[in-house]
């Protein structure tokens, strides 16, 4: 009998477990808000005059904005490799494609685990945001946060992340079915990373999908609520196209260990 694809994806997430690539998508926000925060209240012990900007942007987002932009995309590429390093190691991809195990499940079970992820990752950065402006404002109350009704922009933050985060991981699902050494994912997201930062005014940057974090955050400090621009257009796209593209890969493996 066929193994069932809720019994593939339920075993993708106990092989996860084994795996740091899980742990940096689920700690990673942690570590950056706690981080933010400490530093934040740090900065402000020796403040005294109500702060008269938008703490949304000009405190929370000022800060953050690095570590999205530049480091997460890293994050996600450990990920989604680590869902094919057991299977490169030992060459297990030849034994499991000839288990009695339907190939587009296998793949399928990968597609809603990292769907998941990207999810859950997108909601705890959501969370920590709203957690962080309640923790300043109560424990330091130069910071207004409730002065300003960004709450909309907020959630919206939250669906671009999901958008953004997918449409990368989306990518490197990609990467990581053509390669199989975990340093040739890391360095395209890092060199996705430099292109989007040096080419962030040119017209074309909107087309690398790494530059998502980027726009997220431009569009964040304008309180921009418009989910139906360029960038969120293409990112949807894309996500169908390296999936698809994945896929075919994926396929192409079984194949050859046949």
């Amino acid at each position: 009998m066929k193994t069932s694809l809720y019994r593939l994806f339920k075993g993708e997430i106990f092989k996860s477990k084994r795996e740091l690539g899980l742990y940096f998508m689920l700690l990673f926000p942690i570590a950056v808000f706690s981080f933010v925060d400490v530093y934040i209240m740090y900065d402000s012990t020796n403040l005294t005059e109500i702060c008269t900007v938008n703490p949304w942007v000009f405190i929370l987002q000022r800060y953050i904005w690095a570590f999205y932009t530049l480091l997460y995309p890293i994050v996600i590429s450990i990920f989604c490799f680590s869902l094919f390093d057991i299977e490169y190691k030992n060459d297990y991809l030849k034994k499991l494609f000839t288990l009695p195990v339907n190939t587009s499940n296998i793949f399928g079970a990968k597609v809603l685990y990292i769907i998941m992820m990207s999810f859950m990752s997108a909601m705890i950065s959501y969370l920590l945001l709203l957690l962080s402006a309640f923790i300043l404002e109560n424990v330091y109350s130069i910071y207004p946060f409730n002065s300003y009704d960004y709450s909309f922009a907020n959630f919206i933050f939250f669906i671009r992340l999901f958008i953004a985060t997918l449409s990368i991981a989306s990518l490197q699902l990609l990467v990581s079915t053509s390669f199989k050494t975990f340093v040739i994912p890391i360095c395209i997201a890092g060199v996705g990373v430099v292109l989007s930062l040096i080419s962030q005014r040119a017209e074309f940057v909107v087309f690398i999908p790494y530059f998502s974090l980027f726009d997220l955050m431009n569009k964040y400090q304008y309180g921009s609520t418009d989910l139906l621009g360029k960038v969120e257009i293409i990112n949807v796209t894309y996500i169908f196209v390296f999936i698809t593209f994945a896929y075919l890969k994926f396929i192409s493996l079984c194949k050859k260990r046949i």
